[in-house]
């Protein structure tokens, strides 16, 4: 697959994600944002941010998480906020960070997660840090060449399922591009880049 990669100006995080009682950002209120407004021409869309997300999780209301994608939809958004307070080094961050960013794009692409130690898409069950630390970067089980969403194409649209049950439409025109927003971030008044 080839794909152009942009980086896209930071955008503020939008007021309707911040979850006060825990200071901090909810994801899948991030994602749905992203979907209604997505940057111009993308066909998926990596967001990161230095602020704390969280997400439910079963029982658990606010789930603090690295990250969170769409599976088979248009976005995905991940955080750094963990990884910047658990690295001693760049390199460290930057490795599990690249390593979330993978996992969660790989979501997008309608991987779900994989069972097997050290596989991209294992799922992390709590444990970020170890988990980024065990994985080795590759997918380690095959997938059929159907499971990957490749996006719409000009007149198609992809749908997301969203917290109520609904298919929420995209209307996005598939011309690949993949956008990463980055910069920094941090507490109310974040940015998505």
């Amino acid at each position: 697959m080839k794909v152009r990669i942009r980086i896209d100006p930071s955008r503020e995080l939008p007021k309707e994600a911040w979850y006060a009682p825990r200071q901090r950002w909810r994801a899948d209120r991030l994602l749905d944002w992203l979907d209604e407004n997505p940057p111009k021409d993308a066909w998926k869309v990596v967001a990161v941010t230095e602020a704390e997300i969280s997400a439910t999780k079963g029982n658990i209301v606010d789930w603090g998480i690295a990250g969170l994608g769409s599976l088979g939809g248009p976005s995905c958004v991940v955080s750094a906020h963990i990884y910047k307070k658990h690295s001693k080094t760049k390199e460290a961050l930057l490795r599990r960070l690249g390593d979330m960013a993978v996992h969660e794009f790989g979501h997008t692409l309608g991987f779900p997660h994989c069972e097997e130690k050290g596989c991209v898409m294992a799922d992390a069950k709590g444990k970020a840090i170890s988990s980024a630390d065990a994985k080795l970067g590759a997918l380690l089980r095959e997938v059929p060449r159907d499971a990957v969403h490749r996006g719409p194409r000009a007149g198609e649209v992809a749908a997301r399922s969203s917290p109520g049950g609904r298919a929420r439409s995209s209307g996005r025109s598939g011309t690949e591009w993949a956008t990463l927003w980055r910069g920094p971030s941090s507490g109310s008044g974040g940015t998505l880049s």
